[in-house]
C-alpha cells in the first residue's frame, strides 16, 4: 500500500492527532484519571477486547488503520489476520506504538494530510479521537475516501449534548471542541450508520477510597458503512 507520508519530515510535529494541543506535550498522561493509574495501565487486553469483538463482527480480516493510534494498544490486540495500520501526531506516542508493534505500519503526522490510496482500507477507527480535531469534516470525508466499497468505520467519543455537558466537556480537556450532535451529523453524511451503542468504559475511574471507586466516562460507540 502507497503511504507517501514521511514520518521523518514531521519529527517537529509532537501535538497529539491534530488536537488544539500545545506543541511538545504528551496528551496521553495529561488528565486526572492517567496520573491516578498510568496511561498503559488503562489500556490492558481487557479494555480493548469488548471492542475487537465488535470490530470481528463485520471484518475478520483485511486491512486496518487506526486514527489516534496512540501507543498502539488496539493494534497490538487485534489479531494477526488484519494488516494493520496507524497514525498518530504524537512523537512520543508514536515511538512507543512502533516498539509494541514491529508488525504494524505506524505513521507520525495528521490523518488528513496522509497520502494512503484511496480505497484502500476495510476498517478505519478512531477511538476518543473526533472530540479533538480541528478539522472534522475533513477527517470524515478522508476516512470515506480511504475505505473500500464495503468498508466500516468504527468509532467512539463522549456524549455530550445539554449546555451543562458542553461546559463540564470543555473544562474537563480543553481539547474536548466537537461536541457529539456534531460529530454524528458529520459521520450521517458519509455513512449510514448501523449500530450505536451508549458504553460505559470501565477502565476509566477516579478513586475516592482504597476500595471505591467513582466512573466518569462514557461514550458513544458506533459502526458506520460506506454509502
Amino acid at each position: 500500500m502507497t503511504q507517501k507520508l514521511d514520518g521523518q519530515a514531521n519529527e517537529t510535529q509532537t501535538s497529539h492527532r491534530g488536537f488544539s494541543k500545545n506543541e511538545g506535550n504528551d496528551y496521553h498522561n495529561t488528565s486526572p484519571y492517567r496520573y491516578i493509574f498510568g496511561y498503559k495501565t488503562l489500556n490492558s487486553r481487557m479494555r480493548w477486547t469488548p471492542i475487537i469483538k465488535e470490530i470481528m463482527r463485520f471484518k475478520q480480516e483485511g486491512t486496518i488503520l487506526d486514527i489516534g493510534c496512540a501507543y498502539g494498544f488496539l493494534l497490538k490486540f487485534l489479531p494477526n489476520s488484519f494488516e494493520k495500520y496507524g497514525v498518530d501526531k504524537s512523537k512520543i506516542a508514536v515511538s512507543s506504538a512502533r516498539g509494541g508493534n514491529p508488525q504494524a505500519k505506524i505513521f507520525l503526522g495528521n490523518f488528513v494530510k496522509t497520502k494512503f490510496e484511496k480505497n484502500s482500507f476495510d476498517v478505519i477507527t478512531a477511538f476518543e479521537v473526533l472530540e479533538h480535531v480541528t478539522d472534522l469534516k475533513e477527517t470524515v470525508e478522508k476516512v470515506h475516501d480511504l475505505l473500500k466499497k464495503d468498508g466500516y468505520f468504527i468509532a467512539s467519543f463522549p456524549p455530550v449534548e445539554s449546555p451543562l455537558q458542553v461546559k463540564w466537556f470543555t473544562l474537563f480537556d480543553v481539547t474536548h471542541i466537537n461536541h457529539s450532535g456534531k460529530v454524528l451529523n458529520e459521520i450521517k453524511r458519509k455513512f449510514n450508520i448501523i449500530l450505536t451503542k451508549y458504553s460505559f468504559d470501565c477502565f476509566k475511574f477516579i478513586i475516592i477510597s482504597k476500595y471505591r471507586f467513582f466512573p466518569v466516562h462514557h461514550s458513544y460507540f458506533i459502526i458506520a458503512h460506506k454509502k
